[in-house]
């Protein structure tokens, strides 16, 4: 599976919508329509970060989840929508790396709710 290097340092592996990110603190990655899932790949605790979902899935039988871990910690992660509004429940809180390592996982709710929100 071919992988390749965007110019903002993250690497994006065609097929398997996985995206491999080294961001700094502060930053925020945007998560393209077909990634299901996100890599951290942070070598020390990030102090900050944001997360940018992708655009609604456009069909009911799309995969509707996204996945976000990392390699290390991140003490202040902010999970937004793709106009950058704030996944409430996803939001303010943290995410563990390392040896403790814990994932969030966003879902995309359909009609009536029509936003992502934490799955777990």
């Amino acid at each position: 599976m071919p992988s390749f290097q965007n110019p903002d340092g993250a690497f994006f592996a065609f097929g398997d919508g996985i995206m491999v990110v080294n961001p700094l603190t502060g930053t925020t990655v945007q998560i393209p329509q077909q990634t299901r899932s996100l890599y951290i790949n942070n070598g020390s605790t990030l102090a900050a970060l944001t997360v940018r979902l992708p655009p609604a899935p456009t069909s009911r039988s799309a995969d509707n989840s996204v996945n976000i871990g990392s390699a290390n910690g991140v003490t202040a992660l902010t999970v937004q929508d793709r106009f950058g509004n704030a996944v409430a429940s996803a939001s303010g809180g943290s995410l563990a790396g390392g040896t403790t390592a814990s994932a969030l996982i966003v879902r995309y709710i359909p009609t009536p709710v029509n936003a992502w929100v934490k799955w777990k």
